[in-house]
């Protein structure tokens, strides 16, 4: 008898890498978003050795010993879309997210010399919500059906779209008459996102010298949910071809239809530090350092399926589910930059530096399974820095700060075509008043290209331009 293992379907049927867990995942938690606050988003996040607001904790922790008493308060509007090309047909898709991102307290303990800052806060770190929409007739000699027959799939077999091979009674593998030119449609959804909770404190240990740690708890969820399809259009598989050999039903092939779905519970921590030196109040520099983060994840996995065939005869899969507990651990984070007052203008200035290659997943896998995946987590990221620039000019008859500035966040993969360099440009506002509460206002604006495999490699390939969009309000007040 064939051996059935529903592993083989929970393994090649999650969307973007075939299985879901691999590098893609690991990558997904280790890259850093760009969310913080009005203040330091508008300055392209280049705030690393200058006290803005508690999220420059986020940043660095040193900042926070240059901060007085405050509560923090910010909200965002995110939009991303895409245009995707898939087998030179276009489709645009586009989600919106409206979110609350930082929720802070800092209190100044008085202090004879120096100072001594403590702060709490909640923050948003990422923003997973995405969406992409692709359709196009594939004339090559490939399919899912296909893909997933080859892995000797339960899937394609229980819709009667494959059959096992015997060689004496003793299942050899599956093959299926489905050879490509099928009509291929989906819809792919991303949604959730990481909050951050941190314990922080700051101290001026000697004169315009900050030091700096903070601990943070990160949770948060993930869900990947995706529609596909394959249609035989141009009707090559007729009624002269019985796809199942076993069953007369199974001629003349009209649709091949499926919905997976996996779904993560985040939990993890990890602890950074920091400092800043201030050189006369004209020019700063500072530096911190992230450990790795261990991030738990318990996801439950759904996929269900149908066949459809001439004279209204179909086959159903029932949702096949499955959950499984595992541990991505993402590469350290060391960062350093600075600012420089010159005439009427601040300009700031920091790098990241990353090395995507350290990550690594362990759980509930055989070992050799764990193996591959870090190993192609080894073979196809790299590392990859992320430059900020900034700079921030006050009116002063108008109580207002004008700044602006860009991030460039270097692609991870070693392959480029797979995800282009990420580039933003920021700009905003900030109001202050003779009063304790200040008011900032921050847009920035992200485009990239990338690819998405549906199944195989460079097979099935959705090649997309996407455009990211962030709104963002900020409310300081000071106590």
């Amino acid at each position: 008898m064939k051996i059935r293992n529903k592993l083989i379907v929970f393994m090649f049927l999650t969307s973007v890498s075939i299985f879901s867990q691999n590098f893609v995942d690991g990558l997904r938690l280790s890259e850093p978003g760009v969310i913080s606050s009005g203040k330091n988003l508008a300055m392209g996040n280049a705030a690393l050795a200058v006290g803005t607001d508690y999220s420059g904790v986020l940043i660095n922790p040193a900042t926070l010993g240059m901060l007085e008493s405050e509560v923090n308060f910010g909200f965002y509007f995110s939009s991303y879309e895409n245009n995707s090309n898939y087998f030179n047909a276009k489709l645009n898709a586009k989600e919106t997210s409206t979110q609350i991102n930082e929720l802070s307290f800092v209190y100044k303990i008085p202090t004879r010399r120096g100072s001594l800052v403590i702060g709490i806060g909640y923050n948003k770190l990422k923003d997973f919500n995405s969406v992409t929409e692709f359709e196009g007739f594939n004339t090559g000699n490939n399919s899912m059906i296909q893909d997933l027959t080859n892995r000797n799939s339960d899937l394609t077999y229980d819709l009667r779209l494959s059959h096992a091979v015997y060689d004496n009674g003793i299942f050899l593998y599956d093959e299926t008459f489905i050879n490509g030119n099928l009509f291929q449609k989906g819809t792919l959804v991303e949604s959730g996102n990481l909050e951050n909770l941190s314990f922080s404190a700051a101290t001026e240990i000697a004169k315009d010298l900050y030091i700096g740690g903070s601990l943070n708890f990160i949770g948060g969820t993930f869900t990947n949910d995706r529609n596909y399809a394959e249609t035989d259009v141009n009707n090559v598989y007729d009624e002269n071809l019985q796809i199942d050999p076993d069953d007369p039903q199974t001629i003349d092939f009209v649709e091949f239809t499926t919905h997976d779905n996996y779904k993560w519970d985040i939990s993890g921590f990890n602890l950074k530090g920091g400092f800043v030196y201030d050189f006369s109040r004209m020019f700063t520099i500072g530096g911190s350092i992230e450990s790795s983060t261990s991030y738990f994840i318990n996801e439950e996995y759904f996929v269900e399926g149908s066949s459809y065939f001439e004279n209204n005869y179909s086959y159903d899969v029932t949702p096949q589910v499955s959950t499984l507990k595992y541990e991505i651990t993402t590469p350290m984070k060391a960062s350093f930059g600075g600012s420089l007052k010159v005439p009427f203008v601040i300009l700031f200035t920091s790098i990241d530096l990353i090395d995507y290659s350290e990550m690594e997943l362990f759980g509930d896998f055989d070992r050799a399974t764990i193996v591959e995946i870090n190993e192609g987590i080894r073979q196809n990221l790299d590392f990859a820095p992320i430059y900020h620039f900034g700079l921030a000019s006050t009116i002063p008859f108008l109580d207002l700060r004008v700044k602006a500035g860009t991030m460039l966040i270097s692609s991870p993969y070693k392959d480029k075509l797979l995800q282009s360099d990420k580039e933003y440009v920021t700009f905003g506002l900030g109001f202050f008043s003779h009063g304790p509460v200040k008011l900032d206002f921050a847009t920035a604006y992200g485009s990239w290209k990338e690819a998405v495999d549906i199944y195989g490699n460079g097979e099935a390939r959705v090649q997309k331009n996407v455009e990211d969009y962030y709104l963002m309000a900020t409310m300081k007040y000071k106590f």
